[in-house]
């Protein structure tokens, strides 16, 4: 791979170098190139013509020295795109070369080049050598700069190898060239990419040293699904995670890494992970997030939502379905005053939803089709199962969704918004009223009791009166 982009490059250089002076290239194979201007140093549009034809990781280390004022020689060049010919021929004809003639060799992954311009030491090196060489995976060369030169390596070495997957690199690095190329972020970016033994090498290699390591870890392997990875660094490491690993899993459908999650660790929010979950129509998070939250008894079913049916009539015939004008669902729940939506729908807006839903329903079973899916979602919770969310400006969505199994399927979609500030004044002062008056039923009633105990058995009611009178200094 890398000798065949050598080779293209090459072929993109040599119509570089005949654009530029206006003369074919007379060589063909490993004959050496004719045209190279007989300026060792390149030009200004030389730089600008390399540009779209160089890859980056080896255009811009040329072009940040050539903009620090230092000069790029055109055995840099040669020795970036790892044609050895190119490098023996300007060598020979007497060309210098900076430090990037080296450097860039060893990210070409001509370990010819390498050997050559180690042996001849015209321009020298430094640490970006080992740092492409261990980028790129170049192993080989990466063992002969280690063993015959001195300039080493950087954190970026372990880094990018750790980032794409060169685990033999990774292993070397860890076990010749610590501390000094021991970044925080190479385990960080081994678990976001999913290589496992990597982040297992790195781990046991840098046990002795701090601070390797951060939360971005867990969550990035959580988010790109890596379960292994995620457990591991759950049971080795002590970095832990933030709520971003369950959120970021839950939306892009990573059903066992959520599992894991909430089973084994506790940061995020549950709830804030099913909003998410059914937002990006993760059925299946879906409906095990709901299981933990009905489990923790914060469910519908569960905090006691009531449901408010009106209907209004045409024509004044109330009670014929066919003349049914307009149906008013009023949601409220007793834990919470406040809370008080409604979904208001006309014949018209039914026609919209059904034709946007593909409801098999008329208007007249409308209500009654509602009510029966809250009564299945009650009755058979792990097949049914009912989403209420509710966003900031008041707007909110009933979701009914139904499991096959093999999917989860949404069955409908209600459109609910916040009532107005006077219909819910009106609403909590109609409750008001409404247990007032149960309690004075209440104590009506507890008063006729009391007086026919009183007649009927004296003795009973003292001994209440003493067991009250005992337990007051308790309570």
């Amino acid at each position: 791979m890398a000798a065949t982009t050598a080779a293209t490059s090459m072929d993109h250089l040599q119509d570089l170098l005949s654009h530029i002076h206006h003369a074919s290239i007379g060589f063909l194979g490993n004959d050496p190139p004719s045209a190279v201007p007989s300026s060792a140093v390149l030009a200004k549009a030389h730089l600008q013509a390399l540009k779209p034809i160089l890859p980056p990781h080896l255009f811009h280390p040329i072009h940040s020295m050539w903009r620090r004022g230092r000069p790029v020689y055109w055995l840099d060049v040669a020795g970036a795109v790892g044609r050895l010919d190119w490098v023996d021929w300007l060598h020979r004809r007497g060309d210098t070369c900076s430090t990037l003639a080296l450097d860039l060799a060893a990210g070409s992954g001509s370990i010819a080049c390498v050997h050559f311009l180690h042996k001849v030491g015209n321009g020298g090196a430094t640490t970006l050598a080992m740092n492409l060489a261990a980028r790129f995976g170049h192993l080989a060369i990466l063992r002969f700069l280690h063993t015959r030169r001195s300039e080493g390596c950087t954190s970026d070495a372990l880094y990018f190898a750790a980032k794409y997957g060169h685990e033999e690199v990774v292993q070397f690095l860890a076990t010749y060239c610590l501390p000094q190329c021991m970044p925080s972020r190479a385990l960080d970016a081994a678990a976001r990419h999913g290589h496992y033994g990597i982040v297992q090498i790195i781990h046991a290699a840098s046990s002795h040293l701090p601070s390797i390591a951060t939360t971005d870890a867990m969550d990035m392997a959580a988010a790109a699904g890596h379960l292994y990875i995620v457990c591991f660094l759950h049971e080795h490491r002590h970095e832990g995670c933030t709520e971003a690993a369950l959120m970021t899993a839950a939306a892009r459908g990573h059903l066992t890494v959520v599992q894991f999650l909430c089973e084994n660790r506790d940061e995020g929010c549950i709830a804030a992970a099913l909003e998410v979950a059914l937002e990006h129509q993760r059925w299946d998070i879906s409906a095990y997030l709901a299981s933990l939250l009905d489990h923790r008894a914060t469910l519908c079913s569960r905090i006691g939502c009531h449901l408010l049916c009106e209907k209004q009539w045409s024509r004044g015939f109330a009670g014929d379905e066919n003349d049914l004008k307009a149906l008013k669902i009023e949601l409220s729940t007793e834990t919470d005053l406040f809370f008080y939506y409604a979904h208001v729908c006309d014949l018209e807006g039914f026609h919209l939803v059904q034709e946007q839903q593909k409801l098999m329903v008329d208007f007249s079973d409308y209500a009654n089709v509602l009510i029966r899916m809250l009564n299945n979602c009650i009755k058979e919770p792990h097949n049914h199962i009912a989403v209420y969310l509710m966003q900031a400006d008041g707007r909110a969505r009933l979701d009914f969704i139904q499991n096959m199994e093999y999917k989860f399927v949404e069955l409908l979609s209600v459109d609910f918004a916040r009532s107005p500030e006077e219909i819910v004044r009106q609403h909590i002062t109609f409750r008001y009223n409404t247990v007032k008056n149960r309690v004075v039923a209440l104590q009506s009633r507890l008063h006729e009791v009391n007086n026919l105990v009183k007649v009927k058995n004296p003795s009973l009611l003292l001994q209440v009166g003493c067991i009250f009178q005992w337990a007051a200094p308790i309570l």
